[in-house]
């Protein structure tokens, strides 16, 4: 029977979120039994930040990585999102499995998913923008983000889904309204539809300043495993 609180916590999550915003469970540190337990109570999206937990989380005896696994093929898809930075080296373990990276934030990442897809395979992939600036996060700076996008039409394996932030956090949510008002400002420029912004803390701030995706981990599967 799936846990009253993953139930709960999804129920209360969804009665915020309007038909155009697409909720990702992000399982960082979660048990693969936690995954299921969202599968179960209607969760179809989930994020990871690591290659090394998202393999073994795909690779799972549960149903939720490569369709020829036992009952995985009767079930409806998981679409696996790896929300995480990604480094060059470790392209070639995730390509073929994701189906999202909210992360692409350098034309060497984009060169080495072009050069591993095979043909006819496309990779949806978020521009990671640095909003803030800060020198500990990744991320295109705003007034490079004109010249990385062009650069990344050279590449025919990668489409642009849209743009996605990790801002500062503060105590008061609220005071990241601005980095979502100037990542909205930044989509609507260049005429991306979607904005992947907005985690536990923040989500509700996110979707009113144009959120369409939102990556929620505690506020869902409750507190992380050390």
């Amino acid at each position: 029977m799936v846990p009253a609180t993953i139930v709960t916590n999804l129920k209360q999550i969804q009665k915020l979120i309007p038909p155009n915003v697409t909720l990702i469970g992000v399982s960082k540190k979660q048990t693969p039994e936690k995954i299921e337990e969202a599968y179960k109570a209607g969760l179809r999206h989930f994020g990871e930040n690591t290659v090394q937990e998202f393999e073994k989380k795909y690779e799972s005896p549960l149903p939720l990585g490569a369709p020829h696994q036992g009952r995985r093929d009767k079930m409806d898809k998981i679409f696996w999102h790896f929300i995480g930075h990604l480094q060059k080296n470790k392209v070639k373990k995730i390509i073929g499995k994701i189906d999202y990276l909210h992360s692409l934030d350098s034309v060497e990442l984009a060169k080495e998913i072009d050069k591993k897809l095979g043909s006819g395979v496309v990779l949806k992939c978020f521009v990671q923008v640095n909003i803030s600036k800060e020198p500990s996060k990744h991320g295109v700076f705003p007034e490079d983000l004109c010249w990385f996008l062009n650069q990344l039409y050279q590449f025919p394996h990668i489409t642009i889904q849209g743009l996605m932030c990790i801002p500062p956090y503060y105590e008061n949510p609220e005071n990241v309204r601005r980095h979502f008002k100037d990542m909205k400002k930044l989509a609507q420029k260049f005429g991306l539809k979607d904005l992947s912004m907005g985690m536990s803390h923040d989500y509700k701030i996110a979707i009113e300043e144009g959120a369409t995706y939102i990556r929620i981990g505690e506020a869902l599967f409750g507190i992380r495993q050390k």
